[in-house]
């Protein structure tokens, strides 16, 4: 019973740790889009792209965040993968 408990901490400090990790990883990819926001030309036709860029970029983050916070399995897979598109489009 002991080692059963043992195990259900261990995985909860595992998931916790990922989600800090997680957590991390989109916050410091947000904050480079603004630094990069900043720093390019003001054109028009640059600043279109760039704002969809900033957009996508800092919403990815927001999306993974949403997911720690889901009521089920399905809700936390479904937002995910909602961040994972917007970091997708991102990229493209």
């Amino acid at each position: 019973m002991e080692s059963l408990r043992i195990i259900q901490i261990e995985r909860k400090l595992l998931i916790t740790n990922y989600e800090w990790y997680v957590e991390g990883r989109t916050k410091a990819f947000a904050i480079r889009i603004i630094r990069m926001y900043a720093v390019l030309p003001k054109r028009t036709e640059a600043q279109i792209r760039v704002r969809q860029i900033l957009c996508r970029g800092t919403s990815a983050g927001a999306h993974c965040r949403e997911a720690k916070r889901a009521r089920s399995k399905a809700e936390f897979v479904s937002k995910l993968e909602v961040g994972i598109h917007e970091f997708e489009e991102t990229r493209y």
